[in-house]
Order: structure tokens, then C-alpha cells, then sequence
């Protein structure tokens, strides 16, 4: 485990590519390749990946605030995190 510190507010950055190298609280958003990723909010350090668009998760983007829907369960990783990103913020199951 990297950290264990959870995440309770992501920053937004849009980019154009995904870095390699990503920062802990931030979520990273292409809408080029329709994708979200960040590192769980769990703090463990696992990359999590959201694919955007009809077969993937919504972005609603609204005063400066971002949501995913529908929730973020990561049970293929030790953690098995489960939570919503609602405003930036992050929603425990």
C-alpha cells in the first residue's frame, strides 16, 4: 500500500494524455480518449481507470464540479474500494 491517507476531494485536470506519473487526489480527465483516471481514494496507489461514454461512466461537469456515475467499485485490486466521486468529492459505500 502507498499511502493509505483517503482521498476525500479530487482536483480536476483535463489533459490532453494521461500522464505516466500520477498525483494522489487528482483526477485526470481526456475527453479525447474517453477517459477518467486517478489513483484510488483509498490511498493504496492503484491506477483506476474509467472509460467515459455509452458503455462506460457519465462526467457531468457543473459549477466548477465534477461527478461519475455510477459509483466506482474496485474489486479487482486488494482494496476492493467502493465510492461515488460526486462534486469532486468522494461518497463511501
Amino acid at each position: 500500500m502507498e499511502n493509505e491517507i483517503k482521498v476525500n476531494e479530487f482536483e480536476i485536470q483535463s489533459v490532453r494524455r494521461i500522464p505516466h506519473k500520477l498525483e494522489r487526489g487528482v483526477l485526470y480527465v481526456c475527453l479525447d480518449c474517453q477517459v477518467a483516471v486517478h489513483l484510488c481514494a483509498c490511498g493504496c496507489g492503484e491506477k483506476t481507470v474509467t472509460p467515459l461514454g455509452l458503455d462506460g461512466w457519465s462526467l457531468n461537469y457543473k459549477d466548477g464540479k465534477l461527478s461519475l456515475n455510477p459509483s466506482i467499485g474496485n474489486f479487482n485490486i486488494p482494496c476492493r474500494s467502493h465510492y461515488y466521486i460526486s462534486e469532486n468529492k468522494v461518497l463511501w459505500v
